[in-house]
């Protein structure tokens, strides 16, 4: 029996059962997934849990319905168990640009990893859309040089990476995450960690959360301007 996964592209809300899993992921990936990093010792944690999963779950139910929000996925599943996630790429087509994308995320499950799932879902994606970009942690910046991106600035706490030496000026479709933190859902949440851990504990988890963020920011641009300086002296 093959163990090469079974890789399908969505361009409108997938399975329920499939789109379950994949707001699962997202929220037991936030450390890795969320742009500040946030730890799972936090007392905040389960506040920017939340809030990214029901990001991602936004995009995934209005595929296909909401030209703000135009998005597709692709998933891998177990090939003996299709209803079985693996992983999943979600990504955004840029508006007037036919053959460009940005990824939003993409993860795989702790115990599929360093199997070539991330790489299969990439080359479908870079099938349809071959001018990708995308943005990542340091650390995962030799993970997508192999796959055949490049570094080409910094955003953030992230890595601009991109399969071109250059960005598509299409617009990409991203929601207000700011909306999120209103929804009455978010506000219970934050609600409940207030009356566990105390105003006073919230603000020095936000605290540690936003100095994390500055180390990080520091160490992505050090490491673009080392490695654009390296490529000009190349050149």
């Amino acid at each position: 029996m093959s163990n090469v996964p079974t890789i399908t592209h969505y361009n409108r809300p997938p399975p329920g059962v499939i789109l379950d899993q994949l707001v699962e992921m997202t929220g037991e990936n936030l450390t890795s997934l969320g742009t500040r990093a946030v730890p799972f010792s936090n007392e905040l944690f389960p506040l920017y849990q939340a809030t990214l999963a029901i990001e991602v779950g936004q995009y995934l139910a209005s595929m296909g319905y909401s030209p703000e929000r135009c998005s597709e996925v692709i998933v891998a599943t177990e090939p003996s168990k299709p209803s079985q996630v693996i992983g999943y790429l979600l990504y955004q087509p840029l508006a007037g640009v036919a053959d460009a994308c940005g990824v939003s995320y993409m993860i795989v499950r702790a115990s599929n990893r360093r199997q070539g799932i991330g790489r299969l879902m990439i080359h479908e994606m870079l099938a349809r859309y071959p001018h990708a970009e995308l943005s990542c942690f340091v650390e995962k910046v030799p993970v997508y040089e192999a796959m055949g991106f490049q570094v080409i600035g910094y955003r953030e706490t992230q890595v601009r990476m991109n399969t071109r030496d250059h960005t598509a000026e299409g617009v990409m479709a991203v929601l207000n995450v700011a909306e999120i933190y209103q929804m009455p859902q978010v506000l219970a949440i934050h609600q409940g960690l207030l009356q566990k851990h105390g105003r006073k504990a919230l603000v020095n988890a936000e605290r540690k959360i936003e100095r994390q963020v500055e180390q990080i920011k520091r160490k992505v641009v050090a490491f673009v301007n080392e490695r654009m300086a390296t490529a000009t002296s190349t050149e």
